[in-house]
């Protein structure tokens, strides 16, 4: 179980596996967890609510980025995978598969 002081309030939530990545946003408005299950949560840190949770593909995620306009949150998993996710909804948008070019 991880504790969280959000704002004026605390969150007591627990992921289903260990955090494997933490990332703020930009400007500090929100802040995601992942896990290594695959499980990920979207904390706000202006508004009193409880965080919006959401499965990324299952395997190991590589790491997690904004975009700097807040709007996306992009996922990076081994195997080349990027999903795209629109914030605050954390709703896919897409996931890809990258692969590299042969010479």
């Amino acid at each position: 179980m991880i504790e969280l002081d959000i704002g004026k309030y605390r969150q007591k939530k627990g992921h289903r596996d260990t955090i494997v990545r933490m990332r703020y946003s930009p400007s500090g408005r929100y802040l995601v967890s992942a896990d290594k299950s695959g499980q990920m949560a979207l904390w706000p840190q202006t508004e009193r609510r409880d965080p919006r949770r959401f499965d990324s593909l299952p395997g190991t995620l590589t790491d997690v980025w904004f975009s700097e306009d807040e709007k996306w949150l992009l996922v990076g998993h081994q195997g080349g995978w990027l999903c795209i996710y629109e914030v605050p909804k954390a709703k896919l948008v897409i996931s890809l598969q990258l692969k590299p070019d042969r010479d």
